[in-house]
């Protein structure tokens, strides 16, 4: 039975044993013997599936596992997907040179497969692996609905209204519905929903609005559409303080010289807060890091809700003392005079400043040192400001000295004296 064309192959036919495979039926109905070809045995003469006993422990049962037929099942099976169907750098092991992104002939290979046959493989996954489909978490098995493939983290149901979406890639429909029992059409979405596939959220459609109008600040949208998307914006972070991160690399403000703006790149000040900002960031000019907020915000309907939303994605409603390096303290050189003379990973290089403070302090006014003197007082229980720690490593004890906002206040002219 192993060495002569007598053992029962899968669809009809003899063949030996030795040139057989056994896997799952839902396998063998998916891969025929040009499957096999490409992916077991290469250049040489592909083998073929061996039928499979009626009866689990019966003599037919005992009597195939006996005979030397490999085993070549769904766990084979992912252990390709994971070595060539990955969007992670993979070894290539007929070169030994780490590759990017899927094999192109598996590429090619899955592409050629229809979407029924997606959703026969998806819904063998659920059946046989249910509880490891964390292991296809880097698989780019999603087929998506502009025929690429992804991850599951990567990919989105369609919806009504879109079925393509070239920032939120949607899954190929036919992949999980359409034709086919209830059954597969079921286990195929559940293995989607198991390896991250899901709706397209209140979040993900503001992602997409924010990649679409607010990336480039050259090309702004109207201020009715706009008003419209800030009602959005606000909403979902009322609801969700998480989705204040996403606003971070988007110029969503206008500011007061009607350039719009990360909120990086705005400041808070009256008629909306009374911060005293302007003190410090207006006359630093051309060279300020940041512009005050546009007028225009004095008559949206949601003014209210505007200052938190704005203050929650970064626009500066204080002046914010910057941790920075010792290097420009003026004890700079005591300081790297600490025990040691290697700098590692436990060591400790951290001073305090306010940027550009000598700068201003050259031309004070009473403002700017108001907003100094608040700023400072707001802090107060923080003596850690106060002081600059510089020390090479945890061997080694640390030197400290008065920090540079210490420094910038000691020696420069800041303090009214009255009138002038």
């Amino acid at each position: 039975m192993n060495e002569w064309p007598l053992t029962p192959m899968h669809g009809g036919g003899h063949a030996p044993g030795t040139r057989l495979l056994q896997a799952e039926a839902g396998l063998k109905a998916l891969l025929d013997r040009d499957d096999i070809g490409f992916l077991v045995d290469g250049e040489e003469e592909p083998r073929n599936w061996a039928v499979a006993a009626t009866q689990r422990n019966s003599n037919v049962d005992r009597f195939l596992r006996d005979l030397e037929i490999e085993h070549w099942g769904v766990e084979r099976f992912l252990r390709i997907l994971k070595n060539r169907f990955v969007n992670r750098p993979r070894l290539c092991y007929s070169t030994l040179k780490w590759l990017r992104g899927p094999d192109r002939a598996f590429l090619d290979w899955m592409c050629s497969k229809p979407t029924e046959w997606h959703r026969a493989l998806y819904a063998l996954f659920h059946r046989e692996l249910e509880d490891k489909l964390h292991r296809f978490d880097d698989v780019c098995i999603v087929r998506r609905s502009d025929g690429k493939y992804g991850t599951g983290s990567e990919c989105y149901f369609p919806t009504a209204e879109s079925h393509e979406d070239s920032i939120h890639p949607r899954v190929a429909e036919g992949t999980f519905s359409g034709e086919g029992s209830k059954a597969e059409r079921r286990d195929a979405r559940a293995f989607l929903e198991g390896i991250g596939v899901r709706e397209v959220g209140e979040r993900e459609q503001i992602e997409a609005i924010l990649k679409r109008r607010y990336a480039d600040p050259a090309r702004a949208p109207s201020w009715e559409t706009y008003e419209r998307d800030l009602r959005r914006f606000i909403a979902l972070t009322d609801k969700d303080k998480s989705a204040n991160s996403l606003f971070g690399k988007y110029c969503i403000f206008q500011r007061e010289d009607g350039l719009w703006a990360r909120p990086s790149g705005v400041y808070l000040d009256t008629p909306y807060l009374d911060t005293g900002l302007h003190a410090y960031y207006g006359p630093l000019g051309v060279e300020s890091s940041r512009a005050p907020l546009s007028d225009r915000y004095r008559h949206v309907d949601m003014r209210a809700q505007l200052v938190p939303f704005a203050q929650r994605c970064g626009v500066a409603s204080r002046l914010e003392v910057e941790e920075v390096k010792c290097t420009d303290n003026p004890e700079s050189a005591y300081l790297r005079d600490a025990p040691g003379s290697v700098f590692t990973s436990t060591g400790v290089n951290r001073d305090f400043a306010i940027p550009g403070l000598e700068k201003l302090f050259q031309r004070p006014t009473p403002d700017l040192s108001r907003l100094v003197w608040n700023t400072l007082s707001s802090r107060a229980r923080d003596k850690s400001i106060l002081k600059a720690t510089f020390r090479y490593n945890q061997s080694n004890d640390a030197r400290y000295a008065d920090s540079r906002i210490v420094h910038q206040l000691r020696n420069s002219v800041w303090i009214p004296q009255g009138g002038d």
